[in-house]
């Protein structure tokens, strides 16, 4: 089932599955009169058993109207808990950060093996 959370960063609706890590964003915006249209924003996340500071991880992109957040390379700086959830912050390896993460926002990059010399 999904529980509905109100007042969620600039959106108005936040779905949330119950026992997953999938995120379900949505946002309506005033057209004419009573017509709203519905933006539905889906983010899956790669879940991570636990979280380090130091840890190197990949931000995804949050580029949608209204929002430029481009997300990329980072180190993990701060692990802290805000009503019994998980915030990360991260600061970019080419300069900028960002606070109160949600996990879902981020995940651990894959670990490519080593080239054998010729």
């Amino acid at each position: 089932s999904l529980s509905l959370l109100r007042g969620f960063d600039s959106f108005d609706y936040l779905l949330l599955p119950e026992d997953s890590y999938c995120r379900l964003l949505a946002r309506k915006t005033a057209v004419v009169g009573y017509i709203y249209t519905l933006h539905v924003f889906i983010i899956m996340a790669q879940v991570s058993s636990s979280w380090n500071v130091g840890q190197v991880v990949n931000v995804k992109p949050r580029t949608w109207a209204g929002i430029n957040r481009p997300g990329g390379a980072g180190k993990i700086t701060k692990v802290e808990m805000q009503d019994d959830q998980v915030k990360l912050t991260v600061k970019y390896i080419l300069g900028g950060s960002d606070k109160d993460l949600d996990p879902c926002l981020v995940e651990v990059p894959e670990e490519l093996g080593t080239r054998e010399r010729k």
